[in-house]
């Protein structure tokens, strides 16, 4: 069958799959196994007493419309906020604009709201609004001593002496009684429990959001402080992540660090060159030819207007109208439409006059000469036409997030920032429990209470599970575990392999590279992979004779030949030729490449992969050169064979699960990616899963694209069934003597799903899990399911309470579970924190039991995560997240490969406005090529 991952159509009329819940009331079912600890965590206890929150919903007339829905929870036949454009003086759009900056004060639609009903409660109506109620800032208002009434519309001008005016119009739809969060907390999740959550959110949210800050939905940060630049026009600011959240017989806020990239404040013109210029080639500027319209490409151009599209300017010292204020007194903003390939020097319109007159010259009339007049210029969004003004005038204002991908630099900047040890975060939590000011008049009034000490909590540490090798078995400790002198579980082959160095562009200047590269390279590495257990039947063909201009994959086709008859001759010379049959997928071809270099990465990939099923490896050859000694580049080549290993067929460890070994069982981990905000690409959906009643180190992987931003996985019927097929071709292929007549397939599978959300489970359960339940029908099999969510995007961490309960970082050890105190009082979940620590602050995983038809006790559950945690084939190191939840990520991350270079390049330039073909783009997303279906080349 296709494994394209095509969806199997649900059963007509279906009954809706019920989720796995903790029983009300009941005992919390904890696991045994370990030695318990106590830790703490970032929730402090809150006391909520029964409080009734008037609940309004609000309709506010502006110039621009907002819709928000709360799913769930309320559904109204309209928005919170309809915004109305009212007519204004000389909208109408001309042709040419008189004064080229002319234009409305934008404000961005939740920051408006904000502001109007902050206007209405404090100056227009303060005697109604005391205590002022607590707006979400998009459809809900909570107030708990409501005199407004049932119904009330307010009109009123922002400013005094205006003739704007606006309304806000109040309907009550219900009372929110918080007594109803005491039952929610004791596991009985009611209709107004949601609601009333998010009432107690809002409460919290009041007194922060009224000071200096940037305030995001959960997140607050302080804009002047704690700011680092992260290059390509970005800076990071540190602040607190806060959310009310129910636990197990009470209610809790979570409060942690958190951390925003925004758009650095300042010079336009600054930051564009930012973005531009390579992070190493900053100390050699030229303004002017990096800002050239003529040298700037499409591709780069559309992606400065990703980063800029939106954002908001002033004017700064260098601009005539610099002093000019609004009516309110404000310095003027304005919006960045987009940057233009067009120059100060050139762009042409008309003034009142019907004199054309180019921008420079507009400028030097109003007695400023500009420093660049020959770059780029950027448009200003404006009612009145064309706005075209120079860069070189216009400050961004701080406070602006950027919510796209980051570049690689970008990514190492902020990783370095964001670690903070476990003392350090800790710190700056309590600092965070002061800034929100539970204290204050505008909390205590309602009675709420919040404790000032982190919850202390037990938890069990387990212990490491038996890491099987080839010749010797291994326990890890702390973590970790060495392959110094070990065999590899089970070792493969390599017949064939070469070195491609792309680095290498002009041999001639450097002659003696092939020896280097042979010396410090190729003789450690051939000696670790033979060393480890693997054979290794060839010495490997080297060349750098390969451009990396145009497309590769016909000179890697050439070259990989060459790999073959340089291997067969060595048989050859053996006396073997005859009896060597060569396969793609038992060759590799190694890349020495200098990175960051996406574009040869992924054609050399994409040739590997998707054309001709041949195993292949990226070496960054400048780490290898700066090793200083032996045991560095054998630590090196160490890491490197791991993973060459697990791509020949090899299988590097495995571990002795009793569990998993008792019934045939498969493991599936799956995983949706989305592009980045702001792109339209297709999201990429994979699964990872076990194939070998023996293994749950084995896995084979399978992946499709769907709707942009689709969270549930469209085909999850389709991958499955290829997956049970998979399951079946290797019982049959492994079992001595089978039986035509018998399945062999899974009597258990586990599903491990990531990135959902708490508000998504509903949706996955009844589409994922019952197109499994479809499949296992259709094939008449009795296979048991369980479906966990791992979950490792949260703000949960722990700390030791005492320093020998955590490791020599000040983090809890490898393998600490905590399946009480802060879990959720009505789904089944747990965290595990299974790797040790390395920088930073550990965190754990969560994981929520949605489905088990396997009546899995917590033990087995806890034991079967952990243990999968120790068998991801790059490391000796045990992960965050069992393995296939791992790889499923990764196959994700690989999708370019998937497609054709010209199309992505057709696609990069298609302007963002414009909707995806969906078709079209499945069209161009080709398979992995047949030889390496049965490999784990993911890695």
């Amino acid at each position: 069958m296709s494994h394209s991952g095509a969806p199997i159509p649900h059963p007509a009329g279906g009954a809706a799959l019920q989720l796995h819940r903790r029983t009300p009331g009941g005992a919390v079912n904890e696991g045994s196994q370990g030695h318990r600890v106590s830790v703490k965590s970032n929730m402090f206890q809150a006391q909520v007493p029964g409080v009734q929150f008037t609940h309004y919903d609000g309709t506010l007339s502006m110039k621009l419309w907002i819709f928000s829905t709360l799913p769930g929870v309320l559904t109204l036949p309209k928005p919170i906020v309809t915004f109305d454009l009212p007519l204004r003086r000389n909208a109408s759009k001309k042709n040419m604009a008189s004064n080229p900056e002319e234009q409305e004060d934008p404000y961005p639609p939740v920051k408006a709201a904000h502001k109007f009903i902050d206007h209405l409660q404090l100056r227009h109506a303060p005697d109604l609004f005391n205590p002022r109620g607590a707006y979400d800032g998009r459809r809900n208002l909570f107030m708990y001593d409501s005199r407004v009434g049932s119904e009330r519309t307010f009109e009123f001008s922002m400013n005094s002496g205006s003739d704007r005016k606006y309304k806000v119009s109040l309907k009550r739809v219900g009372m929110i009684d918080t007594s109803v969060l005491k039952d929610l907390v004791r596991g009985s999740q009611g209709p107004q429990s949601d609601i009333a959550v998010t009432a107690v959110n809002t409460l919290v949210r009041v007194v922060p959001s009224q000071k200096d800050v940037l305030a995001t939905r959960r997140s607050f940060f302080q804009i002047h402080k704690d700011t680092k630049p992260l290059g390509g026009g970005l800076e990071l600011l540190r602040g607190w992540y806060q959310s009310v959240r129910p636990a197990i017989g009470k209610m809790v806020i979570n409060i942690d660090t958190a951390n925003a990239v925004m758009i650095k404040a300042g010079s336009l013109l600054n930051v564009c060159v930012d973005f531009l210029v390579d992070e190493h080639s900053k100390n050699h500027v030229n303004v002017r030819s990096i800002l050239d319209p003529m040298h700037l490409s499409d591709i780069k151009l559309k992606q400065l207007n990703r980063l800029l599209k939106g954002k908001r300017l002033v004017r700064n010292g260098n601009h005539p109208g610099y002093r000019q204020l609004t009516a309110g007194g404000m310095r003027k903003e304005s919006v960045i439409e987009k940057i233009e390939q067009t120059s100060a020097d050139r762009y042409l319109f008309r003034n009142e006059r019907g004199d054309e007159l180019s921008v420079k010259q507009y400028f030097q009339g109003l007695g400023k000469a500009l420093d660049y007049p020959t770059i780029a210029c950027v448009r200003l969004k404006s009612q009145h036409g064309d706005v075209i003004v120079p860069l070189e005038l216009y400050d961004v204002l701080p406070g602006q997030l950027y919510k796209s991908k980051l570049s690689s630099d970008a990514t190492a900047n902020m990783i370095k920032f964001t670690k903070l040890s476990p003392i350090d975060r800790e710190r700056f939590i309590h600092e965070g429990h002061k800034f929100m000011g539970y204290d204050q008049d505008y909390v205590a009034r309602t009675g709420m209470t919040v404790d000032s000490q982190l919850q202390e909590i037990r938890g069990r540490v387990l212990d490491p599970p038996m890491i099987y090798l080839g010749e010797d078995n291994i326990t890890p400790s702390g973590g970790s575990w060495n392959m110094l002198n070990k065999k590899l579980f089970r070792p493969g082959r390599i017949k064939a392999w070469g070195f491609v160095d792309f680095e290498n562009q002009n041999p001639r200047k450097d002659a003696g590279r092939s020896q280097a590269v042979r010396r410090s390279l190729v003789v450690p590495l051939m000696d670790v992979l033979r060393r480890l257990g693997m054979r290794v039947d060839t010495d490997p063909y080297y060349s750098d004779q390969i451009s990396i201009q145009g497309n590769i994959s016909s000179e890697l086709d050439s070259f990989h030949t060459q790999v073959v008859n340089h291997a067969m001759t060595q048989y050859q010379r053996q006396g073997r030729g005859e009896d060597v049959n060569i396969a793609p997928e038992e060759t590799l071809v190694v890349a020495l490449l200098r990175m960051p270099h996406n574009e040869i990465r992924d054609q050399f990939k994409r040739w590997g992969d998707i054309l001709r099923g041949v195993p292949t490896q990226i070496i960054v050859s400048s780490k290898v050169f700066k090793f200083r000694n032996d045991n560095a580049v054998n630590q090196y080549c160490n890491n490197l064979s791991l993973k060459i290993n697990a791509k020949m067929g090899g299988l590097n460890c495995n571990v002795n699960n009793r569990w998993f070994q008792e019934r045939p069982t498969m493991i599936i981990g799956a995983d949706v990616s989305h592009a980045a905000p702001g792109s339209k690409s297709p999201s990429v959906c994979s699964m990872v899963f076990s194939h070998n009643f023996g293994s749950c180190s084995d896995y084979f992987a399978v992946s499709d694209i769907q709707a942009t931003r689709q969270e549930v996985i469209e085909g999850f019927g389709g991958q499955f069934e290829y997956a049970l097929q998979r399951f079946h071709q290797s019982a049959m292929s492994t079992i001595s003597n089978p039986d035509p007549k018998m399945k062999y397939l899974p009597w258990r599978v586990i599903i491990y799903r990531d990135g959902v959300s708490e508000g998504e489970y509903e949706a996955v359960i009844n589409h994922e899990l019952k197109a499994v339940k479809t499949v296992l029908a259709k094939l008449r099999s009795d296979a048991k399911v369980t479906f966990i969510i791992v979950t490792k995007r949260h703000h949960v961490r722990f700390f030791p309470s005492r320093s020998d309960y955590g490791d020599k970082t000040g983090n809890c050890k490898a393998g600490l579970v905590v399946d009480n105190g802060i879990v959720h009082p009505v789904y089944e979940d747990f965290f595990i924190q299974s790797q040790k620590g390395l920088a930073g602050t550990s965190r754990s995983s969560r994981y929520v039991v949605l489905h088990d038809d396997n009546n899995m006790t917590k033990d087995e559950l806890q034991r079967l995560s952990f243990d999968l945690c120790h068998v991801y084939a790059r490391s000796t190191l045990s992960v965050s997240i069992p393995a296939p939840v791992y790889y499923a990520d990764i196959v994700c991350s690989r999708s370019t490969y998937h497609y054709d270079p010209n199309f992505l390049d057709s696609q990069s330039v298609v302007s963002d406005d414009v909707a995806i073909n969906l078709q079209e783009w499945r069209q161009h997303f080709n398979p992995v090529a047949k030889p390496l279906q049965k490999r784990m080349y993911f890695m």
